[in-house]
């Protein structure tokens, strides 16, 4: 699901993956995995991605 939205808000930006990536401050091919939900995309990275990319705050963690 959050690789959905990922890609979502990358597309909305009009980015490409490698201009993505260079907001997230990872390498393309890590950012690439991350939106076929190869990786799990971790909390730090959510975040930046809600800041940076404007994804929906819904890929998130909750709070335990």
């Amino acid at each position: 699901m959050a690789q959905e939205q990922l890609r979502t808000a990358r597309r909305n930006a009009s980015l490409s993956q490698q201009s993505a990536a260079a907001r997230l401050r990872v390498s393309q091919p890590y950012y690439s995995q991350l939106e076929a939900g190869t990786r799990p995309l971790p909390d730090e990275l959510a975040l930046r991605a809600v800041s940076k990319l404007g994804a929906s705050p819904s890929i998130l963690p909750l709070p335990e």
